[in-house]
């Protein structure tokens, strides 16, 4: 790599695997990514601020880099530039990220934010509180019909997407 790298947030997309952030200093707000055909590393823009322990995802054609330790900003990595969105995440802390049909589901300790498609350019964001607790970053969550099973500590926690019910 090209910088140090812990507790990054990680994406495979295009053809190459993508690496974002750190919880230490030296690459807290670099950005790089490894193509796996020639297995190359190239340095990508940085980010606007630091950021670490979130998952980011791939949704309309770009990555989303959301949330983190001491973060509450989204960041979108077209492939060409490094863009911050207006809007601001309830709170700043570790954020799983996952997709599910048009929507970015954010899945942090006390909260899920759902954003949908957006209009002229504004997203709609629902906010569900939950009480889960402990949300770690990796692995990312997995949907299953109407849920988000999100795995911790040797625990296996579900989120109802219907019904709000953990």
């Amino acid at each position: 790599m090209l910088s140090g790298h812990r507790s990054c947030g990680v994406q495979v997309w295009r053809g190459a695997v993508h690496v974002f952030g750190s919880f230490v200093d030296e690459g807290a707000t670099k950005s790089e990514c490894r193509h796996l055909r020639d297995l190359a590393w190239t340095a990508l823009p940085d980010m606007h601020s630091p950021r670490s322990c979130f998952t980011p995802a791939v949704w309309r054609s770009a990555l989303y880099l959301c949330g983190g330790i001491e973060n509450d900003t989204i960041e979108i990595w077209d492939g060409h530039y490094m863009t911050i969105w207006n809007i601001k995440l309830p709170a700043a802390n570790t954020t799983s990220s996952c997709v599910q049909g048009g929507q970015l589901l954010l899945l942090s300790r006390e909260s899920l934010v759902i954003l949908s498609e957006p209009a002229a350019g504004c997203p709609a964001m629902v906010v569900k509180r939950h009480s889960l607790g402990l949300i770690t970053f990796n692995p990312s969550p997995v949907l299953y019909k109407d849920a988000i099973y999100h795995f911790c500590d040797k625990d296996v926690r579900k989120l109802s997407l219907i019904t709000d019910i953990y």
